[in-house]
């Protein structure tokens, strides 16, 4: 059976969107799930929670630094550093026990991570439809703010604030897994 390159192309692409929507939606999620864990986390540090409220500041100061990567990752295959970032998201959101030093960790490839993508979804996508293309890879932080964010809430209130960022990691995990297979050089 023949299959031509556009058809080859296009099914590459699909799925190197799906990849680069799970990365959105382990930042997103990452990034916001914080806020709606905040007291179980004070409780369970032994701080109280305008104390503990420096986990959400060290994921945005992580943010910012984050996207010095670019800068001087700018030489690297973008394929490459969307493995990067989601290596960098699995170590920051395991490590999330010791929450300052691990959520500025976390917040390291989040800008970057975007801004990657991005470039990513707009080659792949055929001509005049970038903007759907980004639109697709975006659709995971739309999820993730949507349903991650409160299931993370929900397993904070009646399992652990830790197992929400424990399944962050290993999606970051899979998401690696998944951009290594999906995303073309």
């Amino acid at each position: 059976v023949f299959v031509s390159n556009t058809e080859v192309i296009r099914g590459t692409m699909k799925k190197s969107l799906l990849a680069l929507a799970s990365g959105a939606f382990i930042l997103g999620a990452a990034e916001f799930v914080m806020m709606g864990i905040l007291p179980q986390a004070a409780a369970a540090t032994g701080v109280d929670i305008p104390t503990a409220g420096h986990y959400i500041s060290a994921y945005a100061i992580g943010v910012c630094f984050g996207t010095l990567i670019l800068v001087f990752g700018r030489k690297v295959p973008p394929k490459d550093l969307i493995i990067l970032f989601m290596v960098i998201a699995l170590v920051g959101n395991l490590a999330s026990a010791m929450l300052v030093v691990a959520r500025f960790v976390a917040g390291l490839p989040h800008g970057a991570f975007f801004g990657t993508a991005t470039l990513i979804a707009k080659t792949l996508a055929e001509k005049g439809k970038e903007a759907q293309a980004v639109s697709v890879m975006v659709t995971g932080q739309t999820v993730a703010n949507m349903l991650g964010v409160p299931a993370g809430t929900l397993m904070a209130e009646f399992l652990s604030w830790r197992l929400a960022f424990g399944i962050l990691a290993a999606w970051a995990a899979m998401t690696i897994v998944l951009a290594s297979a999906w995303i073309p050089y």
